[in-house]
């Protein structure tokens, strides 16, 4: 029996790469691995895996990326606004909210 594991992070929220290699917003969330077979490296395909919106000044790429080596970071600056609205609204908090859910 496998064993699942609540993510970490949600949909919406900003996180950053533990190496500061990149901020973005969590845009999916797979419950382990599923991209192709061995290119995890040394990372434990059985975590949660996000895919996340990538926030730069000029562009928004996304980025496939393990649980371990996240952590959760500070709100999208201004700038990186019109790259969210395609996929997040804003709610009367001002959180971040998922324009569309897909349950898998």
């Amino acid at each position: 029996m496998m064993k699942t594991k609540a993510a970490k992070f949600g949909l919406g929220q900003s996180v950053r790469q533990l190496d500061d290699a990149f901020s973005g917003v969590i845009i999916d969330v797979d419950a382990s691995y599923d991209g192709p077979v061995g290119e995890t490296g040394a990372l434990s395909t059985d975590q949660p895996f996000y895919k996340v919106l990538v926030i730069e000044e000029s562009s928004g790429i996304l980025v496939y990326a393990a649980e371990q080596s996240l952590m959760a970071g500070p709100d999208p600056e201004h700038a990186a606004l019109p790259h969210l609205k395609r996929w997040f609204r804003h709610d009367d908090q001002g959180r971040l909210q998922p324009r569309f859910v897909d349950l898998h």
